[in-house]
């Protein structure tokens, strides 16, 4: 795990102070690129309601948010916590290494829907052993071209 994958896991925890319709699921952080599972869920217009995550400890300066959205689409999360990642690496950067470059994100993200219980099964399965791969996979600089996709094929 890299160290920014423990620091951004508060982050990831706070997003439904943003949005308290969202469920929160699983997160990898993987060194080039994350993997999340959030649920959204519909919530009539002046109600409230909260998602339950766990409490993570954090030293890190989270921002307040100055708007809540009961009806989030998936975009307004993944924009919310690349903003608030950035945000708070950005800030981190800027007090202890200035020269630090805090460029983390690209523009786009791929989206899949999960839409049935052996899918979701599988995807959660894919997303917590995915670290654990990261030498044989094929993102992976050092890994030389490998590929965990027979892995998963002999697995699943």
């Amino acid at each position: 795990m890299t160290p920014w994958s423990r620091q951004s896991s508060p982050m990831w925890q706070a997003l439904p102070r943003w949005f308290p319709t969202i469920a929160l699921d699983e997160l990898t952080i993987m060194p080039n690129h994350v993997h999340l599972i959030v649920w959204l869920q519909a919530c009539d217009e002046g109600t409230t309601s909260r998602a339950a995550t766990r409490a993570a400890p954090t030293t890190w300066t989270l921002p307040e948010p100055t708007t809540i959205r009961t009806n989030p689409g998936l975009g307004d999360v993944i924009g919310a916590f690349k903003s608030l990642v950035s945000k708070v690496y950005r800030d981190w950067a800027r007090a202890h290494d200035p020269g630090r470059d805090t460029g983390l994100w690209q523009r786009r993200y791929y989206d899949h829907i999960i839409r049935n219980q052996r899918s979701l099964e599988r995807i959660r399965d894919y997303i917590a052993n995915n670290l654990a791969l990261w030498d044989i996979d094929a993102e992976n600089p050092s890994a030389g071209g490998v590929s965990t996709e027979a892995y998963y094929r002999a697995k699943w």
